[in-house]
């Protein structure tokens, strides 16, 4: 790869991984209250240990346990404008490195910017997850934040798992084709984020500009 390009490129995945920094610190400071301990983060190779070491297989939820979240992740890593998202608890009393994994999102964007999208969610029914039914909602308010600073106008959730469909229905998501059981779901971003403050928080740190 030339080298002026390889540096742009570089430079390509600096940016939007700091946008997605942006949009985890903005998602925890909007459920500060609820989750004080949570904390959001790339899925890195801590995050990947942990998976290893963490998660197991026969606790993990019938439909996707099946899921390689090491090769998903590499399947998709020379995509600098990925949505990538590790859901983590600290544990009381204990230092802040020492965390539990309890959820993985990750989903491209689409080549023109218009959508953010989920490919895969999972979040890890082990007892003790303090996040039992707001994995995606996190997830959700963490890809309106990335959506809003890339300038995208919708979130799609890409072969949505049957079990869920119902579900994200009731958070809006809408087929984008009514005559097919399986298609992709969509929800429109609003113009101007008010419901999520994102005018707030995210533009105090970066410009949507530089991410075009």
């Amino acid at each position: 790869m030339d080298a002026t390009l390889y540096r742009s490129y570089r430079e390509t995945h600096r940016v939007y991984a700091d946008t997605r920094a942006i949009a985890h610190f903005s998602t925890c400071f909007r459920f500060e209250k609820t989750f004080p301990r949570m904390m959001l983060s790339n899925i890195t190779p801590a995050a990947m240990d942990a998976y290893r070491q963490q998660w197991q297989t026969d606790l993990r939820h019938d439909a996707s346990r099946h899921w390689d979240w090491e090769q998903i992740v590499a399947d998709r890593n020379a995509d600098p404008k990925q949505f990538q998202l590790a859901l983590w608890n600290q544990r009381v009393g204990q230092p802040v490195a020492t965390k539990d994994l309890h959820g993985l999102v990750i989903g491209r964007t689409s080549s023109a910017g218009y959508a953010v999208r989920i490919e895969y969610i999972e979040g890890y029914p082990a007892v003790g997850n303090p996040f039992q039914g707001h994995v995606f909602p996190i997830a959700e308010m963490a890809l309106t934040y990335y959506g809003f600073l890339i300038n995208a106008a919708c979130m799609k959730i890409v072969n949505p798992l049957p079990g869920a469909v119902r579900y994200y229905r009731s958070r809006d998501f809408v087929p984008v084709d009514d005559r097919s059981d399986t298609s992709d779901l969509v929800k429109m971003l609003g113009e101007d984020h008010d419901e999520f403050g994102a005018e707030n928080t995210a533009t105090a740190y970066i410009s949507p500009s530089r991410v075009r």
